[in-house]
């Protein structure tokens, strides 16, 4: 062996940093995400239409920063790409402690929003080229320190916004100043790219151009369903509040879901992992995206908190299958050159799902009532779904 190989060697990126990595990005955002319209709407006295549009750009800037970070991973260099992201997220929350009326809030976290695209892409397609484990198994961890990072930071959250909103932006800074050192310090150097690991019978298999093709819908269908998941996430996060309230259900308990969510997700992924070394990954995320969309019908005859819950617990064992493995199966599914780009995606489709829920909710429950809104999930969810099987099954059938 060579100098020049133990050097690269020297270099390897631990799966560790990229767990850390995932950890204080999440950590940082879960301190703005939630505060967003109540501090447009509360503190700087401006409509939920204009909050709902500064959520709707922060979510466009996001997707911009996820094709972005995707495009600058495949065709120039991963790490000056995370350590600018990594600056500008640290510069555009030290800048709220200062400065956070109107519209300069809006403007940094949008700001915020697109260094945080570019990161999540990039650290995810860093997971994917260098997991030791393999993609799946490494994906079902970063799962738990996204559930780790979101639990922790809407908890603090709702500690530290009644004693000052400075205070909330510093620890956010602090999350994302965190971030940038474990960015700087673990992530130098060249990336030693692990070798895809295709399925048994892909193996060897250079990819026909049908078959890329082929491919290429199942992994947009994936994330037409992984963004169908997210918009009922986001449903769970904008209108459940007002719903259960109007249940005569007192708010203590809706936020109690939330720390339930997160401690479920955080006891229970690791039992994923042992199931996902026996069932195939294709049918591990349908039979998640299933529940999931059980879970809204399970609402529409909710009455009581405990039917609330069971349909809550329901959504996230759906979730808990079905989020991780995407990024998983689109690495087996697309080339090694073009990770950035298609690790992009599912970033961007949570973010579409997050920033169109919210909205379609409102319209519906306006127009409508909350058993039309719970149906009419329920059936984009799981019209999808059927979708999915039927082309993942047709691209298999060609294969074989």
């Amino acid at each position: 062996m060579d100098t020049s190989d133990q050097d690269h060697d020297h270099h390897q990126l631990s799966f560790q940093a990229v767990f850390m990595a995932t950890l204080l990005d999440q950590l940082g955002a879960a301190f703005l995400w939630p505060l967003i319209t109540i501090y447009i709407n509360e503190y700087l006295h401006r409509s939920l239409t204009v909050a709902g549009i500064v959520l709707l750009l922060v979510s466009i800037a996001m997707v911009a920063g996820n094709l972005l970070g995707g495009r600058l991973f495949d065709h120039w260099k991963p790490y000056p790409t995370l350590i600018g992201a990594a600056i500008l997220a640290v510069l555009s929350t030290a800048v709220l402690i200062w400065d956070h009326s109107w519209p300069w809030f809006a403007v940094l976290l949008i700001i915020n929003a697109f260094a945080d695209g570019i990161i999540a892409t990039v650290v995810n397609a860093y997971a994917a080229a260098t997991a030791r484990q393999g993609a799946r198994a490494a994906f079902n961890t970063l799962y738990i320190a996204v559930n780790l990072g979101i639990v922790f930071g809407t908890l603090l959250v709702g500690v530290l916004l009644p004693i000052s909103a400075p205070l909330v932006f510093a620890v956010a800074t602090g999350a994302y100043g965190l971030l940038l050192l474990v960015c700087i310090v673990a992530f130098r150097g060249p990336i030693i790219l692990r070798r895809q690991r295709r399925p048994r019978h892909q193996r060897g298999v250079k990819l026909s151009a049908p078959q890329h093709r082929r491919n290429q819908s199942v992994v947009l269908v994936a994330c037409a369903c992984l963004a169908s998941v997210y918009l009922g996430y986001a449903l769970w996060e904008s209108i459940m509040p007002a719903h259960m309230t109007h249940l005569g259900i007192p708010f203590v308990f809706y936020s109690f879901l939330w720390t339930f969510n997160g401690l479920m997700i955080i006891c229970c992924q690791p039992l994923v992992n042992v199931l996902g070394a026996r069932i195939r990954i294709d049918h591990q995320i349908e039979s998640g995206v299933l529940l999931f969309g059980v879970s809204f019908l399970m609402l529409v005859g909710a009455r009581n908190f405990w039917m609330i819950l069971l349909a809550f617990i329901i959504a996230t064992v759906g979730d808990m299958l079905s989020l991780p493995a995407v990024p998983a199966w689109i690495d087996q599914l697309t080339p090694a050159s073009q990770r950035g780009k298609y690790q992009g995606l599912p970033s961007i489709a949570m973010s579409v799902g997050r920033s169109v829920g919210p909205l379609y909710g409102g319209v519906l429950v306006d127009h409508g009532n909350y058993a039309v809104l719970f149906i009419s999930v329920a059936a984009l969810i799981l019209g999808l779904l059927v979708a999915l099987v039927i082309i993942a099954r047709r691209q298999q059938l060609t294969r074989e």
